[in-house]
């Protein structure tokens, strides 16, 4: 559950990043789609057959969504290789070889500036397509 909600508060960070810049509409609609992220995380939550205090699951998770997504922000308006630093933190928790989180990276920056082409009406209209992880071109 953790690594797979680590990469869902990744992609919906780039997408609300994406949202900001598109003034009250995109205000509007970025609460949408996070209370649908949330509602996903809460049904995944249940399940992953968690019964017992849900509550608390809950809102760690929407805890561990803000830190990431804070961390993503900073670590863009850094530059340098401070993405990576906050991809192999919070995606790979730490652990493992950072060239893991460096080709992530890339993929990050590619799906980022495709957000950016993206018109508009596809962004509410739902058609955003994230080419996997796997998929990308090194």
């Amino acid at each position: 559950l953790a690594a797979a909600h680590a990469m869902m508060c990744l992609h919906v960070w780039m997408c609300l990043g994406r949202l900001r810049k598109e003034g009250e509409g995109g205000k509007a609609f970025s609460q949408t789609f996070y209370d649908a992220f949330q509602d996903d995380v809460e049904r995944r939550v249940h399940d992953e057959g968690v019964r017992v205090r849900v509550r608390k699951w809950l809102q760690d998770l929407e805890r561990t969504f803000y830190g990431n997504a804070v961390s993503y922000d900073k670590a863009l308006e850094l530059g340098g290789g401070e993405l990576v630093k906050a991809l192999h933190r919070n995606v790979y928790d730490g652990d493992g070889d950072v060239d893991r989180a460096k080709g992530l990276e890339r993929y990050v920056r590619h799906q980022l500036a495709s957000l950016a082409l993206t018109p508009t009406e596809a962004l509410f209209d739902g058609r955003v397509r994230f080419v996997g992880f796997d998929e990308q071109e090194e």
